[in-house]
């Protein structure tokens, strides 16, 4: 029987060590669980999915979630909502500028930095008209403001705004460093690769237009040929040319067209 105990005893033995090596064993072996790191409020903004980064005029967005970065990474652009604050509980929007607060408007839309980081621009109403707030003084109040856009070069700005608030009455042009351009039935500033209007050499400033239902390009406020929809606008990479699509009835033509 002492033979048997002993046994048993030496059995149990080893059963209790294997058990604690297999234990100890999963703690050591068991993989890591990594816990992804949050992003900062402020990280990320120039991601294709919120603000991309425009070749021809900084960052530009919304910036309501995560701001607007400049160039070099230095300044922010924050917008804000309040809801209820305004009169009849409307929204009332904030911004923030390089963390000094700007004034509050009943609508802000989108704001950017230029390339060389020393200036912001940003559209804003006041629930009758809008207007472009261009380092931090109101310029002159429209209708509507759309697409502010800096040149490659920080030197120029240029916007479009529209008057009339209904058809046949309303009508859009673009705003070149303060100068109104020709009026037209429509303006379409942004291009296909998101460069707005500049080329990049910052010399030319190319838009699409309509007028009597028809669509042509406008280079330097000189209009091109008449078609039923011109798309697709870029610019080569050495800026001496712009290409777009033209489409007449069901036939699409390639258009290239020299800027210098």
């Amino acid at each position: 029987m002492k033979n048997s105990q002993k046994g048993f005893a030496n059995i149990a033995l080893i059963v209790v060590i294997i058990a604690i090596v297999a234990v100890g064993g999963y703690f050591v072996l068991k993989p890591k669980t990594n816990i992804a790191p949050q992003p900062s409020p402020t990280a990320d903004t120039n991601n294709p999915s919120s603000n991309k980064p425009l070749p021809a005029g900084g960052s530009a967005g919304r910036g309501d979630e995560g701001g607007i970065r400049s160039a070099d990474g230095k300044k922010i652009i924050l917008i804000e909502t309040s809801e209820g604050e305004g009169a009849e509980g409307q929204y009332i929007y904030y911004i923030t500028i390089d963390g000094k607060d700007g004034k509050a408007y009943k609508l802000i839309g989108d704001a950017l930095f230029s390339p060389d980081s020393k200036q912001y621009a940003y559209a804003a109403g006041n629930g009758t008209k809008q207007f472009i707030v261009l380092n931090g003084k109101e310029l002159k109040y429209y209708d509507y403001v759309y697409t502010p856009a800096f040149s490659p070069n920080s030197s120029r700005f240029v916007y479009v705004a529209s008057v009339g608030v209904a058809s046949p009455n309303w009508k859009q042009f673009v705003v070149i460093d303060g100068v109104e351009g020709k009026q037209y039935q429509k303006v379409e500033l942004a291009f296909a690769d998101s460069v707005r209007g500049f080329s990049l050499n910052s010399k030319h400033l190319v838009y699409s237009a309509s007028e009597n239902n028809k669509w042509f390009v406008v280079i330097d406020g000189k209009e091109g040929n008449k078609y039923d929809r011109v798309s697709m606008l870029t610019i080569s990479a050495d800026g001496k040319k712009v290409t777009y699509e033209a489409q007449t009835g069901s036939s699409k033509e390639t258009i290239t067209e020299n800027l210098d």
